[in-house]
């Protein structure tokens, strides 16, 4: 498990603190699609159980991590920089900031809600790019569309936070690597003296990857890491759609994954639901972090294998 939940966990942690992207208050985002996606359910066999499984996984982490490396395309420092510089106003702020590309151009704005200029709970940030391309040496950055953040409760600089990223249209293309991106994913991070804890969820996320495309709805990811002996726990539920996998899955975690620093888990399990009543299991249960039982039902008949990680990741490639 290895591969899932250090991805996941530093995705969640990642997006939770450095959080440089920007928002506004209409931040529910659209989860439109130019690529139609597949409502019909992926049916689940004995033969494809494992890759289907591993591939669900691997695929829902895809869309996570794009939300975590669109932020670096957010431009909140500039903003944030130039508002304080011209801040002064007792009473509630707004700034506004237009910038150029190198062809085309992008406006950053900051509603600092309490007047405090400081970014902080209640405070709206957006980022609207207009056919933005920078040029660097060996390559260039396409950017378009809107990015926002919404803070709920803590501040950018702070342990604790409550945001909610938001994406309209939002495209990065780099000339190898193409994304779009529409919908929301709100972040909830806890920290203490020894474990970092994160919530994400999102009623719909949609992420477009050159020819292809994924929608996360109703997911609810939960992980906590305990500093002092390294142990960790995740949870993952999600409806995934994917034109990869041609299908729709359900993802259901049973109980919690448990693990201990960067090894595979030793307890928790998880179900992938398919078409007519189909469905594979995964439980870490087997004694040992190395392996996992995978337990399949295609509808009418139920095996069940212990496999390694390694061999359950290979199957999703």
């Amino acid at each position: 498990m290895r591969k899932l939940t250090t991805s996941l966990l530093a995705t969640t942690v990642a997006m939770a603190l450095t959080a440089c992207s920007s928002s506004s208050s209409d931040s529910g985002g659209d989860d439109t699609a130019s690529i139609a996606l597949p409502d019909n359910y992926v049916q689940i066999s004995h033969e494809n159980a494992p890759a289907v499984a591993a591939a669900a996984m691997q695929t829902a982490v895809e869309a996570s991590d794009s939300g975590q490396s669109s932020e670096s395309y957010g431009g909140y420092q500039p903003a944030y920089s130039a508002a304080t510089r011209n801040a002064g106003l007792s009473e509630r702020k707004q700034y506004e900031q237009s910038l150029d590309c190198d062809s085309g151009d992008f406006t950053l704005s900051w509603d600092d809600a309490d007047g405090s200029e400081e970014v902080d709970a209640g405070d709206n940030l957006t980022a609207v790019y207009r056919e933005c391309v920078y040029n660097y040496d060996d390559t260039s950055l396409y950017t378009d569309g809107r990015m926002s953040i919404d803070i709920h409760a803590g501040d950018y600089d702070g342990s604790d936070s409550d945001m909610t990223t938001a994406y309209t249209d939002f495209v990065v293309d780099d000339g190898d690597y193409y994304s779009r991106m529409n919908g929301s994913m709100r972040i909830i991070s806890e920290y203490s003296d020894s474990t970092v804890s994160s919530t994400l969820s999102s009623e719909s996320l949609t992420v477009e990857h050159d020819d292809s495309a994924i929608r996360l709805s109703g997911l609810s990811l939960q992980d906590s890491y305990n500093l002092a002996d390294d142990s960790w726990t995740m949870s993952y539920d999600a409806l995934l759609q994917s034109t990869t996998l041609n299908g729709a899955l359900q993802i259901e975690t049973l109980s919690v994954f448990e693990g201990t620093y960067q090894d595979e888990p030793v307890s928790g399990s998880m179900k992938v639901s398919g078409a007519n009543g189909s469905y594979v299991t995964i439980d870490a249960a087997s004694g040992s972090d190395d392996t996992l039982y995978v337990t399949t039902f295609d509808g009418s008949t139920t095996t069940s294998e212990e496999m390694s990680w390694e061999d359950f990741y290979a199957a999703g490639q």
